[in-house]
């Protein structure tokens, strides 16, 4: 409600509490009021009483704040909780396969020292029939791997995959990235007794590798 109602309410019900408490006292006594008197309790005491009912309202007020601003320097508003701390992230172990070095070290001091050149494929062309710009692994057609490949699919039921020459030339990189990885495992991680750590290998393929490629190349880097 806004305050000019409030005020304005406060304001007839003082003066018709004044003035109605008047009529019936000046009938109850049979009295005819004076002007002194008409002065007085219609004008004089309304007035008063709202003024007493002002400044009891400041006063109440201004006793409030003290205890106010009390409470709040004896309370503080609670911190925030700091924020979880993010696991540190530990790498054991790391392997490339790369024209430009044959480790992580070798690779990034390529790529500083702006050696890791990419030169014109001598096979591969765009869909325009031209080369395209290739930094091409020279173990990346192993045709031996790749028979290992198929027979170990044909041997345990998957002879009906089929992967293309793109595939083929991650597949067989990373055969080689997942045997180093292995072997650093079981250097760094492995018991002097009891059973070994339970590793996960989860490989990140291209979006266009269907499912059953997905999970023969999946098998056969975990075998």
């Amino acid at each position: 409600m806004p305050r000019w109602i409030k005020g304005s309410l406060m304001l007839t019900l003082v003066f018709g509490a004044c003035w109605g408490g008047a009529v019936w006292y000046w009938r109850a006594t049979n009295r005819m009021p004076g002007g002194g008197d008409l002065l007085m309790l219609m004008l004089v005491l309304p007035l008063a009483l709202l003024l007493a009912l002002w400044l009891g309202r400041k006063l109440i007020a201004a006793s409030a704040l003290p205890a106010v601003a009390a409470a709040q320097t004896e309370a503080p508003a609670a911190a925030p909780p700091p924020p979880p701390a993010a696991p540190p992230l530990a790498i054991i172990s790391a392997a490339v396969r790369a024209p430009h070095g044959a480790s992580p070290e070798e690779l990034a001091a390529a790529i500083a020292d702006h050696k890791a050149r990419t030169d014109l494929d001598p096979a591969l062309v765009d869909a325009d029939g031209f080369p395209v710009m290739t930094a091409r692994h020279p173990e990346a057609d192993d045709p031996v791997l790749r028979h290992d490949i198929d027979a170990w699919l044909a041997a345990n039921g998957m002879a009906a995959v089929r992967f293309d020459e793109q595939q083929w030339r991650a597949l067989t990189l990373a055969t080689g990235v997942a045997a180093d990885l292995a072997g650093d495992a079981a250097a760094t991680l492995l018991p002097a007794s009891g059973a070994p750590p339970l590793l996960h290998l989860m490989p990140i393929l291209p979006a266009e590798w269907q499912i059953p490629q997905r999970q023969a190349a999946g098998l056969w880097l975990r075998h």
